[in-house]
C-alpha cells in the first residue's frame, strides 16, 4: 500500500484497523509529518514503513521541474520498485493531462525496459471543489511481476487516496515450478486462536462512524458538492474525536497496570520525565581541539587511549616497587559488582585525624571540623590537607585540584584570612556547595536549595501540564502522577533541611498547592483546605513531620554508625540554640 497521508497521528487507529483487514506487508507512506521523536506502533501487524528519500534523491514539487536525472535517481539500481505521488500525469496511465514529468517517465521507461503501473480510477481529489481530480499514484519497477490487484481504497483522511497493491513477484521463473507442495491454511482455526492469544478491541460506535463517513467520502468525491463535504467533515471530526477517547482509556488501563504491579514504572517515569527533543551526543575536546563529526571523535578517542595505556614511569618508593615476571591473567571488568569493594579497599587508609572528620560516599570525599572558635577550626585543616597530599603521592592517586571547594557555614561574617592549599593550588571558597543532591549554603538556611528544588518541581509540572489537564484522566491517575514525578522532587533528604524558616518552606507548599488545583480543575480562590481534602493528601509540613519522626526514630536503633545514632538524642522541644527538624 502507498499513501500520502497529510499527517499520521490523528488517523492511527484507522489506520491500523486497514492495516489488519487488508492484510498489508509494507506500506509506503509519505508526508507522515512526524517528528524524530515520535513513534507509532500497531498490534497484530508487521508492516514496514518509508518515510525518507532514497539517497540522491530529492523532493518532488510542482513548481521545480521534473528532470530525467530525478527518474535516473529512483531506477538506477536492479529489481527496484518505486510507488508514490510523483507529480507525473500521462494519458497512458489514465490522468486526464500529458505533463512535462509524465512524458520524461514514458520515455525512460520505454527505453530501460521497465514499467509504469497505475490505478483505474483517481487518486487524488482537490480539497477545491472546483478542480477536476486525477491521477497521481503511479508504480515504477523492473521486477518480473505479476499484477493481481490494483485499486483504490475509501478509507482513511486525505486529499490523496491510498493505493492497494498486490504482486506476485518471481525472480526466476524456473524457479516457479520447482516449490514445494505446501499444505492449505486452515484460516478460521488461525482466525480464532488470533483472537484468543491478542484481545480484539470492540468499539461498535467509531467503526459505525468510519462505515458512515466512507460513505459520505465517497458521495463528497463523486458529485463534489458542498453539501456532502459539510458532512463529511462533521463525521471525520466525530471519528477522530472518539479515536482519542480509545487511546486515552488505553492510557488509563496502562497506568492503572503498572501501580498493581507492572513491570513498566521506570519506562513510563523515564517517558514522562524525558525532555521533547533528544540530547545530541557533545563534542570532545582531542589534541587538535574540539571535535564535532564522528570521524574526528573517534580519532580524538583513539589518541587518548593511546596516551593514557602507556608504560607507567618508575614508582618513587622502591619499597612498594615489585618485579612481576609471570603474565596477570586476571581482572575486574568495568561496572563490576566487585569494583565498588576493591575500590573501598584501595583507600580504606586514607589519613584520619581526631579533629577532622573525613566521609566518602563513591567518588566523593567531604573533610569538615567544627568548632564555636573559626580560627581554631581552621587551624587543623592545612595540616590534614598536607597529610592528605602526601598519602595521594605515596599510592600514586591523581586528582584535579580544580574540583575542590571550601565552604564556611556560620552566621558570623568574619572571612578567614588564609587560604587551603592542595597540590599547590589554592581551593576557592564559595557561598554554596553541591554534595549528594543538596545544596549546602554557608548561612544554613537553605533557600539556595529550596529554590533548586522549587525550579525543577515546577519544570517536571510543566512538562507534563497537559496530562494533568486532561479531562480524559481521572483524578486516582493524575494524583499517581503527581506521586510517581512531582512529590519525591519535593521531599528528598527533607530529613536534613525541613528545619528550615516556614517562610522559605513556604515556596514548595505553593508547588503542591499549583499541582493538586490542576488535578481538580479549581480556580485559584478554591481553599487551599479543601483541594487537600478532596484530594486525600497530606500538606507538605504535616508529611515532614511524618519523615522526621520515623527517621530520628531509627536512628536510636543503629549501633553502627555512631554520628547517626547520636541525631536522635535530642527532645525537639526543648529550647535549643541549634536547629534541628520540628517534629
Amino acid at each position: 500500500m502507498f499513501w500520502s497521508s497529510n499527517g499520521i497521528l490523528q488517523q492511527a487507529h484507522e489506520l491500523e484497523q486497514l492495516l489488519q483487514t487488508y492484510g498489508v506487508d509494507i506500506a509506503l507512506i509519505c508526508e507522515t509529518r512526524l517528528s524524530p521523536t515520535k513513534r507509532l506502533s500497531f498490534t497484530a501487524t508487521t508492516i514496514t514503513v518509508l518515510t525518507g528519500l532514497p539517497e540522491g534523491a530529492r523532493e518532488l514539487i510542482p513548481s521545480v521541474p521534473f528532470t530525467a536525472q530525478d527518474i535516473i535517481t529512483l531506477t538506477g539500481r536492479k529489481n527496484f520498485f518505486a510507488a508514490g505521488d510523483l507529480n507525473s500525469k500521462h494519458t497512458h496511465w489514465k490522468s486526464r493531462i500529458s505533463n512535462q514529468a509524465g512524458r520524461t517517465s514514458t520515455e525512460h521507461a520505454t527505453l530501460n525496459n521497465y514499467v509504469v503501473l497505475a490505478p483505474e480510477e483517481p487518486t487524488f481529489y482537490p480539497s477545491n471543489y472546483r478542480n477536476l481530480p486525477d491521477v497521481l499514484y503511479v508504480i515504477l519497477t523492473d521486477l518480473n511481476q505479476h499484477l493481481e490487484e490494483l485499486y483504490t481504497l475509501k478509507e482513511l483522511d486525505s486529499d490523496h487516496i491510498p493505493v492497494f497493491c498486490r504482486l506476485r513477484i518471481d525472480t526466476n521463473p524456473w524457479n516457479f515450478f520447482l516449490r514445494r507442495n505446501i499444505p492449505n491454511t486452515d484460516w478460521p482455526k488461525y482466525q480464532a486462536t488470533k483472537e484468543k492469544a491478542i484481545p480484539q478491541e470492540d468499539h461498535p460506535d467509531i467503526n459505525l462512524l468510519i462505515a458512515q463517513k466512507r460513505a459520505a467520502r465517497h458521495d463528497w468525491q463523486t458529485s463534489r458538492s458542498p453539501r456532502h463535504r459539510v458532512v463529511y467533515n462533521r463525521l471525520r471530526a466525530q471519528v477522530r474525536w472518539i479515536a482519542k477517547q480509545l487511546k486515552m482509556i488505553r492510557w488509563n488501563e496502562f497506568i492503572l497496570e503498572t501501580v498493581n504491579g507492572g513491570n513498566s514504572v521506570w519506562k513510563i517515569t523515564k517517558h514522562l520525565k524525558a525532555g521533547t527533543q533528544r540530547t545530541k551526543a557533545p563534542a570532545i575536546h582531542g589534541r587538535k581541539g574540539m571535535t564535532y563529526t564522528a570521524a574526528d571523535k573517534t580519532e580524538a578517542i583513539a589518541e587518548s587511549l593511546e596516551d593514557q595505556f602507556k608504560a607507567n614511569s618508575e614508582p618513587q618508593d622502591d619499597n612498594i616497587s615489585i618485579v612481576v615476571k609471570d603474565e596477570i591473567r586476571a581482572g575486574v571488568p568495568q561496572g563490576s559488582a566487585l569494583s565498588p569493594f576493591l575500590y573501598s579497599v584501595y583507600v580504606a587508609d586514607i589519613p584520619t585525624n581526631p579533629k577532622i572528620r573525613v566521609r566518602l560516599f563513591a567518588d566523593c570525599t567531604l573533610f569538615f571540623t567544627a568548632h564555636r572558635n573559626i580560627r581554631y577550626a581552621f587551624k587543623h585543616m592545612p595540616r590534614f590537607l598536607d597529610q592528605f597530599r602526601d598519602w595521594l603521592e605515596k599510592w600514586r592517586i591523581k586528582v584535579n585540584p580544580a574540583k575542590f571547594t571550601s565552604i564556611r557555614i556560620s552566621k558570623r561574617r568574619i572571612q578567614p584570612q588564609d587560604q587551603f592549599r592542595i597540590l599547590g593550588e589554592i581551593i576557592p571558597y564559595a557561598n554554596e556547595l553541591r554534595y549528594l543532591g543538596l545544596t549546602i549554603d554557608s548561612r544554613l538556611n537553605w533557600k539556595p536549595h529550596i529554590e533548586y528544588l522549587r525550579i525543577k518541581a515546577m519544570g517536571v509540572f510543566i512538562r507534563n501540564y497537559t496530562l494533568f489537564k486532561s479531562q480524559q484522566l481521572n483524578t486516582p491517575t493524575k494524583l499517581l502522577l503527581y506521586r510517581s514525578l512531582i512529590l519525591p522532587l519535593l521531599v528528598y533528604a527533607c530529613e536534613a533541611w525541613s528545619y528550615a524558616s516556614p517562610h522559605v518552606l513556604y515556596q514548595l507548599q505553593v508547588v503542591q498547592n499549583k499541582v493538586l488545583r490542576c488535578i481538580l480543575g479549581v480556580t485559584t480562590r478554591t481553599n487551599n483546605g479543601f483541594i487537600h481534602a478532596e484530594n486525600g493528601t497530606k500538606t507538605l509540613r504535616e508529611i515532614f513531620e511524618n519523615r522526621d519522626r520515623s527517621f530520628y526514630n531509627k536512628t536510636l536503633l543503629l549501633e553502627e554508625n555512631d554520628i547517626v545514632k547520636n541525631l536522635g538524642q535530642y527532645n525537639p522541644r526543648e529550647p535549643r540554640k541549634y536547629k534541628k527538624p520540628r517534629l
